[in-house]
């Protein structure tokens, strides 16, 4: 299954990792499960339920919680959803392959409609900014505007490279 951990191990010390980021989130919030054709998605919201929104994307690697340290500054202004992306470690479950850019863009447009707002802002990092931007470049009928940090995703890397590179 796509998406899935290496064994429940694995599963059991991630989530006990998660939980404890979790405690540390600065604002109140609620989980909702969105569900799409790639499986269902973990969207945390936190703020107020006025304003447009903002959509926080994390980088490869990582989930919504790598945005808990800028939630006390953004959420007293704007409703503001932390996703955690498919295909990656956290709460969300990719259950069908979503391998291409126009996947991964009807994907985000089902989690962005199942919020319900009429416009939203995108703000990623790194595989987060190109998963903004892909869906950008695709269909704007949502997005107020787009903040990509550092984004990735637009050139052919090596694997083995990008490995090492990460690893460091």
């Amino acid at each position: 299954m796509p998406g899935a951990f290496t064994d429940r191990k694995a599963q059991e010390r991630y989530f006990a990792v998660y939980a404890r980021i979790l405690r540390e989130w600065p604002v109140p919030s609620e989980e909702l499960d969105i569900p799409t054709k790639f499986g269902p998605t973990r969207v945390r919201r936190s703020g107020p339920g006025h304003g447009t929104p903002i959509v926080l994307l994390h980088g490869i690697m990582g989930s919504s919680l790598s945005w808990y340290p800028h939630l006390a500054e953004l959420a007293p202004r704007h409703p503001v959803y932390a996703i955690d992306s498919i295909g990656e470690p956290g709460h969300s479950v990719e259950t069908v392959s979503a391998s291409t850019d126009d996947d991964l863009a009807a994907w985000l447009s089902e989690v962005l409609a199942a919020l319900g707002h009429e416009k939203v802002y995108l703000a990623g990092v790194s595989r987060g900014g190109y998963l903004a931007l892909n869906l950008a470049t695709r269909s704007a009928d949502r997005i107020a505007g787009v903040i990509g940090l550092e984004p990735a995703g637009f050139a052919e890397i090596s694997v083995p490279k990008f490995l090492l590179w990460s690893f460091r």
